[in-house]
C-alpha cells in the first residue's frame, strides 16, 4: 500500500498571484509527494473555481472529477 496525499483549500495570497507563486507550491506538493512514496496526489477545489483549475491545467495536473485534480507522480526529481 503506497501514500496518497490530498491537498484542499489550497490559496494564494492576492498579493502573490500572476508571480510563479502557486506554480512553485504545485510543484513542491509534487516533490513532496515523491519524497515520501506517494502513489499520487489530489487537489480538490470547488466545481465553480475556474481559476485554481486552469492553474492546476496550466501545471499539468489532470481534472479526474468536478472537485479533484491529480497529479502523477515523476521517477525522478521535478525542475523548478
Amino acid at each position: 500500500m503506497q501514500r496518497a496525499w490530498l491537498l484542499n483549500d489550497l490559496y494564494t495570497n492576492e498579493a502573490a498571484r500572476k508571480k510563479g507563486v502557486a506554480t512553485a507550491l504545485l510543484n513542491h506538493a509534487k516533490e513532496f509527494g515523491a519524497s515520501t512514496n506517494a502513489k499520487y496526489l489530489l487537489l480538490q477545489t470547488a466545481a465553480d473555481n475556474k481559476t485554481a483549475q486552469h492553474v492546476y491545467e496550466q501545471n499539468g495536473w489532470t481534472k479526474e472529477t468536478d472537485w479533484f485534480y491529480a497529479a502523477t507522480m515523476p521517477t525522478g526529481p521535478i525542475k523548478v
